[in-house]
């Protein structure tokens, strides 16, 4: 499950790497955004996050069943 709203990208984790069963970012604490891919398919999407004070820089990886549908959501968060 993924969701984007004017504000934050929503999804859930497909494992339990998280305590929270939806995790949220908001766009605003996005640095890079790239388009990767994943298992030789164009698929793929990298978003990486301004660090918490202290501590490294956070990135999520998110995969698609389609070029597509990574390209929708990769539009709709740059948008932003």
């Amino acid at each position: 499950m993924l969701a984007v709203t004017n504000e934050r990208v929503y999804f859930q984790p497909y494992h339990n790497l998280y305590e929270e069963q939806v995790v949220n970012f908001k766009i605003k604490s996005f640095v890079e955004l790239f388009k990767r891919r994943f298992k030789l398919c164009e698929t793929g999407l990298q978003l990486t996050l301004k660090p918490k004070k202290n501590k490294q820089q956070r990135t999520c990886y998110l995969t698609f069943a389609t070029q597509e549908g990574r390209d929708a959501v990769y539009d709709a968060i740059a948008k932003y």
